[in-house]
């Protein structure tokens, strides 16, 4: 069941005291979508992107001392946008907080990092099958791009 009352959203920048959270929240979004990450894999590339801001930042919410989602922003380089760009690669809340406005907040300061970091563009991904996500992505502003990503595993 949803609060009766919602606080407005809040994003900050995740630390490495929000580790144990987001590694749940993180296997909670892995498992609704059928994607498996070993969970030393999942620990590891938490503790690096939250310790390695020039991997990335990790965007999240946070409700009466719990997490209530979080985004996951990786940096990249793009000739094609003339420099820096970025990639969400995860944006997960938790279904009692969904249409409550943390999506909204967390995109907004990740967008901000992005742009004070010189990046041009935030590319979003999405499955074909998620409609949901495309829905949100198209309603916070966000416009299909002709390019399909394939992905060479290495």
């Amino acid at each position: 069941s949803r609060p009766e009352t919602r606080p407005p959203a809040r994003a900050r920048f995740a630390h490495l005291d929000d580790s144990d959270q987001l590694f749940r929240l993180t296997r909670a979004f892995s498992t609704t979508r059928g994607i498996t990450v070993d969970d030393d894999v999942r620990a590891r590339a938490l503790e690096l992107v939250l310790s390695v801001p020039a991997v990335g930042r990790v965007v999240v919410t946070e409700e009466r001392g719990g997490l209530s989602g979080y985004a996951m922003v990786a940096w990249a380089f793009d000739l094609r946008v003339g420099g820096r760009t970025t990639w969400l690669t995860e944006l997960y809340v938790v279904p009692e907080w969904r249409g409550a406005g943390r999506a909204s907040a967390m995109l907004a300061l990740a967008k901000k990092v992005a742009g004070d970091a010189g990046a041009k563009t935030l590319h979003g991904l999405a499955t074909e099958p998620d409609r949901e996500a495309q829905r949100l992505y198209r309603h916070l502003g966000a416009e299909p791009d002709a390019r399909r990503v394939f992905t060479w595993k290495l």
